[in-house]
């Protein structure tokens, strides 16, 4: 009986919800008793002479050099060694080289350690437990004794 009364003003509940309703606000009947009028070319050109748009004015190239100015095309490979004798300085520098040796081993220790333990993976174990629990507990509801009633 309550299962049907449930379902029943549930039923209604879902009905109350998506019935269609009159709208009796005053905002909606005023929208309604104010009919657009056709406007003249003068009357748009008047109300849009300020509706403009700006142009983009310059994009940002993809690479820049420090100075911010964009890099030329590597046109051949003298060219390219050229730039990489450029950026050998850094490589004189022992603080640069310490600092890329200290983040290249970072890296390699992240990604050597990332099989560890994740959230998927307690969420997988609590789930595992909590079946063989519930499973325990049905089969000793069959098996085992009855519990004692409190009268």
């Amino acid at each position: 009986m309550k299962y049907k009364v449930l379902a029943l003003s549930g039923l209604l509940l879902g009905f109350a919800a998506l019935s269609p309703a009159p709208i009796n606000s005053p905002i909606a009947k005023a929208a309604e008793s104010h009919h657009l009028h056709n406007h003249t070319e003068a009357e748009l050109q008047d109300e849009q002479k300020y509706n403009g748009t700006q142009s983009v004015v310059g994009s940002v190239p993809q690479k820049t050099n420090d100075n911010g100015y964009a890099q030329a095309p590597v046109a051949n490979d003298a060219e390219a060694a050229k730039n990489i004798a450029d950026h050998q300085v850094l490589l004189s520098d022992p603080k640069a080289v310490s600092a890329l040796k200290r983040a290249s081993a970072e890296v390699k220790r992240e990604q050597e350690g990332s099989g560890g333990f994740s959230i998927f993976g307690a969420l997988l174990v609590f789930a595992l437990g909590f079946g063989v629990f519930q499973g325990f507990r049905m089969v000793m509801e069959k098996v085992g004794p009855a519990p004692k009633r409190l009268k």
